[in-house]
């Protein structure tokens, strides 16, 4: 036996010796000492603390979280959510922000080995907005390289790319070199696939290599070899893939490997000439095939080693049958990108909060005319409960306007300035006016939020300084768009104008009917009687009007 391994036996003979609270404190103590070592056997003295046995909430907090952990380390995917929460549960207002950090972080893997990506994303944002309250470099690095994980899933290379660049630099920090290593596998990737610098990525794929030599990492360095062997192919260099690909065959075998290479492998092999090995690895790519992306690759390949071998009709039809996959996969993460998945689920959990806010209202009711004599601590109570739900509303209403805010801003490089003339005035009119629908639904909410619409709405619509203003930032951003409309097209009314100021400004139909004091039909009509205006004019410019609205 091991030295630590004996070590750890009798440290758990003398752990578990004693009694109750005390005992499980130790036990807890020990296994948390010996998690980022030995995560077996910090899984191991977990296991043996009695769960019935624990009375405190702060203890049970502490068990579910550094279970979950032991958990995760020995590998074990976990895709029920129920004790991980009771973790998340505490510490969102007790502990350390350590321990929010974590309790948040392992939700985020339960949620990823459940496949709801999108709520893995939100556990992951929120652990990162505690960055700056707590230091540990390790731990950042890891929640950065799940989220690149996601990202990549959702075919959006960029943002992956930055969060693995993102993860190297704190696993440098933390002096992880084992992590650093596979964080520039990833990097090396991300280059091929998001911006299509293959020699820089030949680069780091090369240069990671040596450094998995020196550890004698061979999984790595298969990794890395598979990786050049796909890029090589991207970029039509097969003398490239051909020469990766001895090398990894004559190294360290081909068993085991994933459809896209064997793709790849089939097509270098078709341009050597040597058809039957082509074929051989075309089938294995068929058998391995996992998902859209490896069905996609399977029948471009196929399509063109058909092509390669005189079989024109063949590979015609693959071909044919790749750009239907490709298109149909295309447009699924187009509809639903992972931005606009994390909105549905935080809009679901939303309404979840306002449905049990209105049931316990009721049961408030109910209680106060059953039990008046237990009014003063009922309101005291309730009033307490209600305040702790409003704020979770406020706080999912909030993320959702910042989603929305990302996604309308996400391709507009004048918004920000259009948006500077508004912070005396009506800083917040947009995203109250999109979001009105999301306010809590009571009647007295519901009549605030409208006041503060209308108040803003009166400041604006008086002030023709700040009209004249969002006229003219308009015309700097948007190629002198409004002077050219009211030169060109001189037969509108001043309202017309307003209108299409707005448009060219970016506001939502919804909140120009505010600002015009019209219902949202009456402003899509009119949108669509003014196009046809412009289209019908003789206005030189009328194409790169109708472009802007």
């Amino acid at each position: 036996m091991k030295p630590t391994k004996i070590i750890f036996a009798i440290l758990c003979a003398i752990t578990l010796a004693g009694c109750g609270k005390k005992q499980i404190t130790n036990t807890l103590n020990l296994a948390e000492s010996v998690m980022d070592e030995q995560p077996d056997s910090a899984l191991t003295l977990l296991k043996q603390i009695d769960g019935n046995q624990i009375s405190s909430v702060s203890q049970s907090a502490r068990y579910a979280l550094l279970y979950s952990q032991a958990l995760n380390k020995n590998y074990i995917d976990v895709t029920n959510d129920s004790l991980i929460n009771i973790a998340m549960n505490y510490y969102q207002n007790h502990g350390s922000a350590r321990d929010r950090f974590l309790s948040l972080f392992y939700q985020g893997r339960v949620y990823y080995n459940a496949k709801n990506y999108a709520k893995s994303m939100i556990a992951y944002t929120r652990a990162e907005q505690l960055y700056d309250k707590f230091d540990d470099d390790y731990y950042k690095g890891m929640l950065q390289t799940q989220k690149g994980t996601i990202y990549d899933r959702y075919a959006d290379y960029k943002k992956g790319l930055e969060a693995y660049q993102e993860a190297y630099r704190y696993y440098d920090k933390a002096n992880k070199q084992q992590h650093k290593l596979y964080a520039n596998y990833h990097i090396a990737t991300g280059f091929g696939t998001s911006n299509k610098t293959y020699d820089l990525s030949k680069q780091k794929y090369c240069e990671t290599i040596e450094l998995a030599k020196q550890q004698n990492d061979t999984t790595l360095i298969k990794l890395c070899l598979t990786g050049l062997i796909t890029l090589s192919v991207a970029d039509d260099k097969y003398e490239d893939a051909t020469k990766w690909f001895n090398v990894l065959k004559n190294n360290y075998g081909d068993d085991g490997l994933y459809s896209k290479l064997y793709s790849c492998i089939a097509v270098t092999l078709a341009h050597n000439g040597d058809f039957e090995e082509s074929d051989r690895y075309i089938k294995l790519a068929g058998q391995t095939a996992l998902d859209a992306y490896d069905s996609i690759s399977f029948s471009m390949r196929s399509s063109e080693t058909a092509y390669l071998k005189g079989e024109y009709k063949n590979a015609y039809n693959l071909l044919e049958s790749g750009q239907l996959l490709e298109v149909q996969n295309t447009r699924k993460h187009l509809e639903q990108p992972i931005l606009s998945e994390q909105i549905k689920v935080i809009e679901k959990d939303l309404e979840i909060s306002k449905y049990k806010q209105r049931n316990n209202a009721i049961v408030f009711g109910l209680t106060m005319a059953i039990a008046a004599m237990l009014l003063v601590y009922l309101v005291v109570y309730y009033r307490n409960m209600l305040r702790r739900k409003q704020q979770r509303i406020d706080d999912y209403t909030n993320l959702v306007m910042d989603l929305q805010h990302t996604i309308s801003d996400k391709d507009s490089a004048a918004s920000e300035t259009i948006q500077t003339i508004f912070k005396g005035h009506f800083d917040m009119l947009n995203n109250l006016g999109d979001s009105i629908t999301l306010f809590n639904e009571s009647a007295k909410n519901q009549k605030t939020a409208i006041r503060e619409i209308k108040n803003q709405i009166t400041q604006f619509g008086d002030d023709k300084k700040s009209l004249k203003d969002l006229e003219n930032t308009v015309n700097r951003c948007c190629n002198n768009v409004m002077s050219i409309v009211r030169d060109e097209i001189p037969n509108l009314s001043e309202e017309d104008y307003r209108q299409l100021c707005y448009h060219f400004a970016g506001f939502s139909g919804k909140v120009i009917s505010m600002l015009l004091d019209k219902s949202s039909a009456s402003i899509y009509m009119r949108k669509s009687r003014l196009k046809d205006k412009i289209q019908q004019s003789e206005a030189e410019h009328k194409d790169m009007i109708l472009e802007y609205l």
